[in-house]
């Protein structure tokens, strides 16, 4: 016997309240002395028994009526005769002997013998001496016949869209809701992306479900299995009902379910284990084994923001999950803010199971938030992956303010000559005739002693700090303010530089803007002839990845003569702190450090010819620029994600409380509300699981977009065998039935599957009937009890 409100079973302990009035009444009377109450002692004697049985008959009545008001009111399960019997019905059979004997005397020794005769056979049963009736089926009661608590577990990942899979998981689920019996509860659990129910509970509403289960669509991203299981667990210990039972709808890709966590899934089948009504788990397998797939798995811009007419490269990564071959007939399209049309296409190649790139270029003649769609025109399992989509950001001009601790009259001689030169390459040359040599950076140069931060910060998304000695007070807190609030700080190294300044105003008792400890000014003590290169390898971080192309130049040509030496045995558990490049000494040269919104980026040597040949090499200006890039784009958080990633957008502080509207992929509008963290207000939406376009109307019909995109992963539509499928979910409940649902007979195999199961009785109508009847037989006999026999 289980219960479904088992805290209410504790209402029986209400059974003392009868026993304890009893007991208190007793040990209230007063023997009182009366001549002629010798008169009465016969009939006293004669009766003392009686009375005292009829009493205890009226005890144990109203002591039990509290019991079986509790067990209704916990309502009692009945999965198995002899508890039942044993406990609930056979104690009432001896109540009723019991009663016989009371009321009826001269047979007492046969109800009385009946009486002892069930009470021994209930000490023997529950002792084990008497082996219970093996009749569980007649307590048990068909699947129909029995309110459920049910839990859909719908994968509503992008793969399921191969070969209608989504489409027959819909059709089953609405199938179900609208079959299940009345005081049936149910829950339908979206998995792709991160587990969501349609309703925050499991809702009787099973039309309403059904309703809002039709109109479920395929695509968020990869199912977290785990958390998924999890909240169906959560649902199902909510449940009301004696019929409990998950039922997990896939397609069953490899990708969901080949490094599953063991430890993680035998924690789940010990809490499922622990329920006090046993769930049932189905399976139901919607995946074909076709697999012939391309996609788009990325698309790799070669920056996120870019000038008005300035070249943006568009790379996209392109796989064949199958075996089809593509010999110069796969064709891939360029399409620009979503317009019908394409500006560019390419023909490509594709083996069976390999990989290629396709590489656009376009500029950009208006300023604003832009996408590029990279389409594939080809038929496959799953057209949904045939596009993909990035956001780009066209600016007019980025500001980039550069402090010169050394200045100088001859040209090429200030600290900041030779990078401000590779910022603005054509304001230098002159050459600015249109678009195309139209610079992207707006570089000013301001002597160190000379830098106001109240006037040279404004509008600037970058601060170089190129061989400055150190700053005043209250300029460093201007700067730390500045970075916290997501600007970007380049602190490039030279010999004007107070070491010990940067160590105590920057370091981590001051604002904890240098992103390692200064041991020493350089390689002093080296001989003049000693130089080292930049150590050239794969350079995994956005800022040098540009160098993985050997077009754009190669690091390890430049020879560093002086470099600072920094301390980072304090800060390799750091996860704020990156070390971009090394020299070939094993010293950092490039270290990269979060703080706050920005970021800080430190140079470990000169961004002049002083303590470098650096300058005069081909990578200098790629180098620059890309790095300048790189720091003044962290202002404005990433517009290209993943699905399930949150989107962020930055406003000015006075628009902290307006609503502004966001539109969806799937053409559904949201009002958002912008808020305030520290000194900035933004707008955050976490809802990202619809892979595409988000659009972001700000005033002045300005819109920001965001790319949101699907894993790759999801393109991968390998599945597990069904021996496979077999091993990996054994592991999530004690039974686990399978059903293929491939045939689109799905609903029919279940209801034929269910049809066989049995589940607890709900006994609730049966002992709240046996509360009433007592109460009224205890009415009745404390009448009849009460006629004195003289």
């Amino acid at each position: 016997m289980t219960f479904l409100n088992g805290i209410l079973a504790f209402g029986a302990i209400a059974a003392l309240v009868p026993l304890l009035i009893h007991l208190f009444n007793r040990s209230r009377f007063k023997v009182v002395a009366w001549g002629a109450i010798h008169l009465l002692e016969s009939v006293l004697r004669k009766n003392r028994r009686q009375i005292q049985l009829e009493q205890i008959i009226l005890l144990i009545i109203r002591c039990i009526i509290p019991i079986l008001l509790a067990l209704a009111l916990a309502r009692m399960v009945v999965t198995e005769w002899g508890p039942f019997l044993n406990r609930i019905i056979l104690p009432l059979v001896a109540l009723g002997f019991l009663i016989m004997v009371a009321l009826l005397p001269r047979a007492k020794m046969i109800w009385g013998t009946l009486c002892a005769c069930v009470l021994l056979y209930i000490l023997g049963a529950e002792t084990g001496i008497i082996p219970n009736p093996n009749s569980q089926d007649s307590v048990r009661a068909l699947s129909g016949d029995v309110p459920s608590s049910t839990v859909v577990l719908l994968d509503d990942s992008f793969s399921m869209n191969a070969q209608n899979g989504f489409s027959k998981a819909r059709t089953f689920s609405t199938s179900l809701l609208n079959d299940l019996g009345k005081g049936s509860e149910a829950s339908v659990i979206r998995m792709g992306g991160s587990p969501a129910p349609l309703f925050a509970k499991p809702t009787s509403e099973k039309d309403t479900l059904a309703q809002r289960t039709n109109l479920l669509k395929a695509q968020s991203d990869r199912i977290p299995l785990l958390d998924a299981l999890d909240e169906a667990l959560g649902a199902i210990h909510s449940g009301k009902n004696p019929k409990k039972e998950i039922i997990l709808l896939s397609d069953f890709r490899k990708s969901d379910w080949e490094n599953l966590d063991l430890a993680a899934l035998s924690s789940f089948k010990e809490r499922m284990q622990e329920e006090t009504i046993q769930p049932v788990m189905t399976i139901i397998d919607l995946g074909e084994d076709e697999n012939q797939n391309v996609s788009v798995e990325e698309i790799e811009l070669s920056a996120t923001t870019v000038g008005i007419g300035q070249n943006i490269k568009i790379r996209a990564n392109l796989r064949n999950w199958g075996d089809n071959v593509y010999e110069g007939d796969l064709v891939a399209r360029l399409f620009i803010d979503g317009a019908d049309t394409h500006i560019d296409e390419a023909l490509l190649s594709l083996p069976a199971q390999e990989s290629t790139q396709v590489l656009f270029t376009h500029r950009f003649k208006e300023a604003g938030s832009h996408t590029i769609g990279i389409d594939l025109s080809v038929a496959d399992d799953l057209p949904q992956d045939n596009r993909r989509s990035a956001s780009i950001n066209v600016i007019d001009r980025l500001g980039v303010l550069l402090i010169d601790g050394d200045p100088s009259k001859e040209w090429l001689r200030g600290e900041t000559d030779f990078i401000k030169l590779a910022l603005t390459p054509f304001f230098e040359a002159e050459e600015k005739k249109d678009l195309q040599t139209k610079d992207l950076i707006d570089a000013q140069v301001v002597s160190a002693s000379n830098f106001d931060p109240v006037q040279n910060l404004k509008e600037q998304s970058l601060v170089v700090l190129a061989n400055v000695s150190k700053l005043s007070e209250e300029s460093t807190k201007a700067i730390e303010t500045f970075v916290t609030e997501g600007g970007g700080l380049w602190i490039c190294a030279g010999d004007q530089m107070d070491l010990d300044w940067y160590n105590q105003a920057l370091g981590p008792a001051g604002t904890g803007l240098l992103p390692m400890p200064i041991l020493s000014d350089k390689k002093k003590n080296a001989p003049e002839s000693i130089q080292t290169h930049i150590v050239s390898s794969f350079f995994e971080h956005p800022a040098l990845s540009l160098f993985n192309d050997p077009r754009n130049g190669s690091l390890a040509d430049a020879e560093i003569q002086n470099w600072i030496k920094l301390d980072e045995s304090r800060v390799k558990l750091e996860k704020n702190i990156t070390v971009l490049a090394r020299l070939e000494t094993g010293d950092p040269l490039i270290v990269e450090k979060k703080s706050g919104e920005g970021v800080v980026l430190f140079l470990g040597t000169s961004i002049d010819t002083d303590w470098t040949n650096l300058p005069a090499r081909s990578c200098y200006l790629p180098l620059t620029q890309q790095l300048a890039s790189y720091l003044a784009d962290q202002v404005t958080p990433p517009r290209n994600l993943l699905s399930g990633s949150t989107i962020t957008h930055y406003l000015p502080d006075d628009q902290s409380g307006e609503n502004f509207q966001l539109t969806l992929p799937n053409g559904q509008v949201r009002t958002l509300v912008a808020n305030t963290r520290g000194k900035k207000a933004l707008i955050e939406f976490t809802n990202t699981r619809l892979p595409g376009i988000y659009k972001l109307k700000l005033g002045n019909n300005e819109v920001v977009h965001f790319a949101v995109g699907a894993s790759s992963t999801e393109s991968r539509l390998e599945r597990l065998s069904k021996e496979e499928i077999t091993e990996k979910t054994k592991g999530l409940a004690e039974t686990v039935d399978i059903i293929d649902g491939t045939n689109n007979n799905s609903f029919t195999a279940y209801r034929k599957l269910d049809s066989e199961r049995k589940f607890g009785r709900e006994t609730w109508k049966i002992l709240l009937a046996a509360v009433l009847g007592l109460i009224l037989l205890e009415i009745i006999l404390q009448r009849s009890f009460g006629k004195v026999v003289l």
